[in-house]
This record gives C-alpha cells, sequence and structure tokens, in this order.
C-alpha cells in the first residue's frame, strides 16, 4: 500500500510539472472561483491567478514549492482585506516556506501583518498599496532573493495606523522604488546583523521613530530621499501623485507641484533612469506595464 501511494504521488507531481500553466480567474460572480485561497488550493505550478475588481475578504496563505504569479486589476480597483488587523500573527498574505510567488496590482489591508514572507526565496511584491494593518504593512524573514518593487506603504491611513512599514531579518533581497510614509514607529526596519539587503530609490518619509533605522553592517543604501510625496488625497485612499508642473488661472499653488517620486527610481536597483515612478503605479490613468511572469526570472543578478 505504501509503494500505491508512492508511485501514485509521483505520478501527480509529474503530471502537474508537465501541465501547461493557466490562466485562473477570481470574480466576484462568474469567475472560475470566488476567492483567492479556493484558487491557490486548486492551482499547478507557474499558474497566473488573475484576481477581479472588488472587495476580497480573506487570508491567503501560498502553498509551498508551487510558483504563482497573483495580478490584480490595480490598487483602486482590487482590495485584498484581512479578517482582523488586531489578531496576532495573521496575516491578508502569509508565505511561509513559498517559491516564486509574484503577487501584483493589489490593495492589502487589515490583518495584523499586510503580508509576510518566512523562509521563503524569489518572491516579488510590486506594484501594491499596503495599509491599514495591525503591527507591519510588510514583514520579511529569513528570505533571500525577494524583490519588493514599487508599492506604497502608509502607516496612517483610511483603514488605520500602522507600527511598521517594512521590518526584515536575514537574507539576500533588494527593496526598491517603494514609497514608505507616516508609519507610527520606523518606516524600514532591521534589528540585526545578517542581512545582505540593496535599499535603493525609495522615498521614506514622516516616520515617527525614524525613516530607515538598520542596525547591522551589511545593507546597502543608495539614493534614498525623504520628501513629501504628495500624494492627491491621502485620507481619502487617493494615492495619485500630484504631476502638475505648469501653472493655470484655475490651479492652486499646491496643485502646480510635482511630487518627488516621479521619474525618480531605477530599474536595477543602482542607477537612475528617469522614467520609473517610485510607490504603486498603473492607477489613475498612469503609464500601464505588464506583470512580471515568475518565468521572466527577475531574480536574476540578486541570487
Amino acid at each position: 500500500m505504501k509503494t500505491l501511494k508512492k508511485l501514485l504521488t509521483i505520478g501527480a507531481l509529474t503530471l502537474a510539472s508537465i501541465l501547461p500553466a493557466k490562466d485562473i480567474y477570481v470574480e466576484k460572480t462568474g469567475g472560475d472561483y470566488s476567492e483567492i485561497q479556493e484558487a491557490v488550493y486548486f492551482a499547478q505550478p507557474n499558474d497566473k491567478i488573475i484576481v477581479g475588481e472588488g472587495v476580497f475578504r480573506e487570508n491567503v496563505e501560498l502553498k509551498k514549492d508551487c510558483p504563482l504569479d497573483i495580478i490584480g486589476q490595480g490598487v483602486d480597483k482590487t482590495t485584498v482585506k484581512g479578517f482582523d488587523r488586531n489578531s496576532r500573527g495573521t496575516a491578508t498574505f502569509m508565505m511561509d516556506g513559498a517559491t516564486s510567488i509574484n503577487l501584483e496590482n493589489m490593495l492589502i489591508t487589515n490583518s495584523y501583518y499586510g503580508i509576510r514572507i518566512e523562509n521563503s526565496s524569489r518572491i516579488s511584491i510590486k506594484n501594491n498599496l499596503v495599509i491599514g494593518n495591525g503591527d507591519t504593512n510588510l514583514q520579511l524573514l529569513w528570505s533571500s532573493n525577494c524583490s519588493i518593487d514599487g508599492n506604497t506603504f502608509d502607516g496612517d491611513s483610511l483603514f488605520g495606523n500602522t507600527d511598521y512599514g517594512l521590518y526584515y531579518i536575514g537574507g539576500k533581497n533588494k527593496i526598491i522604488n517603494n514609497i514608505v510614509v507616516n508609519q507610527q514607529r520606523q518606516g524600514i526596519y532591521s534589528p540585526q546583523d545578517g542581512n545582505e539587503v540593496l535599499i535603493s530609490f525609495n522615498n521614506v518619509w514622516n516616520n515617527l521613530m525614524g525613516n530607515i533605522d538598520i542596525r547591522n553592517s551589511t545593507t546597502t543604501l543608495v539614493s534614498n530621499i525623504s520628501k513629501d510625496p504628495l500624494f492627491r488625497n491621502r485620507l481619502s485612499a487617493d494615492y495619485e501623485l500630484i504631476n502638475n508642473p505648469s501653472s493655470t488661472q484655475t490651479l492652486s499653488e499646491a496643485e502646480y507641484q510635482v511630487s518627488p517620486c516621479i521619474d525618480s527610481g531605477t530599474k536595477d536597483g543602482i542607477n537612475p533612469d528617469n522614467i520609473t515612478d517610485m510607490g504603486a503605479w498603473n492607477i489613475y490613468g498612469n503609464v500601464e506595464r505588464e506583470p512580471t511572469r515568475t518565468s521572466a526570472r527577475w531574480w536574476q543578478g540578486y541570487e
């Protein structure tokens, strides 16, 4: 019997490895599934889960050894809301031992941790608005080859206050092109040594107990700034960056401004490209970019 079970398991794994990757649709009505967690449960490696518009009330736990893309419609259209921001240890997206997960284009809120990544590798968190979580918007623990790129983390939002923006321990990772503002403690915080992390081209501003507080000697800091990002109306959850370079008679003085985050980012983490914005993009009519596929091997060069 044990031999038969072993053969069935091997057969199932072999079948999964040869099946072509497919798109799975999560919609409030009419999709393949109505919940992200259900789609994750039935997904095969390298599938792409496309999450539709609306508010999805759930805490999602990613599977081990199952590379997936989970792509929303934009931070102004797809919201994933956990059940309780005060429930210690919960996360809206939990990854423990996960590999090659790509998470994009969503508003992520209302858990103790917005995103928690632990003992994982090759995780890409890109173009998300992470706000209103009880303790930490993104926690990254003992993981490697992860990319936190082009997200907005607000600690004093319409959805509630958050202690930490990004909290990390261990691993070789990159944190680039993010906006991290208004946390009740530190913006980006690492309490111990043993981290080989690139932190570059982020705007980390107005965090009450420090913007970047790194207590190790192995983190590399490049071209980070600390300036008001000039959101259109943050307290109404409108995180569009103000971009009014020329004045007219109908605009107020504040509307003449241009956000310091526009065209101030990087593609390689080291050099400015004068094109990439800091923070979440592809919202409110901004330039649309293709989602990252796990098969694109975005992590090359960070191994």
